[in-house]
């Protein structure tokens, strides 16, 4: 068995970008699966891309260890990735006053975005929808 997991551009323009992604586990989990793939965009914004808003919401399955959340790990795909966020729960995170966060960090950075699930049992799920810039002002992953 697999986890069943969708990846879509919702839309694709000249300067912005929508991509959903959702998954129903099996227990099975991701682990580095490119989920914003800058290949995919036109025109292809290369390292330029930033994240604008996320609306995420994370829920975990039936629980097997008291106090075990399922999260979602998201990084920057580079030789030695960079967490770009970690999840649980639900909500909406804005970066715009910012100017966005990059997608693009670390050695040999693509700008891609990959996910790693945490702690997904059967029945957990995630869904998430980035919203993206392509070019802009770059600000780093959050800090502290």
């Amino acid at each position: 068995m697999a986890d069943t997991v969708n990846t879509e551009v919702v839309y694709d323009g000249q300067r912005n970008a929508v991509v959903k992604c959702t998954n129903e586990s099996d227990g099975t989990g991701e682990s580095a699966v490119v989920k914003v793939n800058v290949a995919s965009l036109v025109p292809n914004p290369g390292v330029h891309l930033v994240l604008w808003r996320l609306k995420y919401n994370i829920a975990t399955g039936v629980p097997t260890t008291a106090g075990t959340m399922s999260a979602v790990r998201l990084q920057s795909d580079a030789s030695s990735p960079v967490d770009l966020l970690i999840l649980t729960g639900w909500g909406t995170i804005n970066f715009f006053r910012r100017g966005g966060l990059k997608t693009a960090d670390g050695a040999n950075s693509t700008g891609n975005i990959t996910l790693t699930t945490v702690n997904f049992k059967a029945g957990s799920s995630y869904t998430l929808e980035f919203e993206l810039k392509k070019g802009g002002p770059l600000v780093g992953p959050l800090t502290g």
